[in-house]
């Protein structure tokens, strides 16, 4: 997954950027004012895993759960 994707997904949550330095870019999220996700690397590289861990973990706090076993899971559509 790159950060340009991650960067798009925290968007869309509410999370908006906050000033950084060098390659480094903190989201804030209104609800979660106290737990920023920092983000590290250009919008072309891959992110770690651990980022995206904390990425989707901070989605389910912000309100947007992820689907329990057996739920229908609803599919993104691609942009062209």
């Amino acid at each position: 997954m790159k950060i340009r994707k991650i960067k798009a997904t925290l968007w869309r949550r509410g999370y908006y950027p906050r000033s950084a330095r060098g390659s480094h870019s903190v989201w804030m999220h209104p609800d979660l004012p106290d737990e920023p996700v920092v983000l590290c690397g250009t919008d072309g590289k891959d992110a770690h895993p651990y980022l995206v861990a904390q990425v989707f973990k901070k989605r389910c706090r912000v309100g947007r759960s992820l689907p329990q076993r057996g739920q229908p899971v609803k599919q993104m559509r691609r942009r062209s």
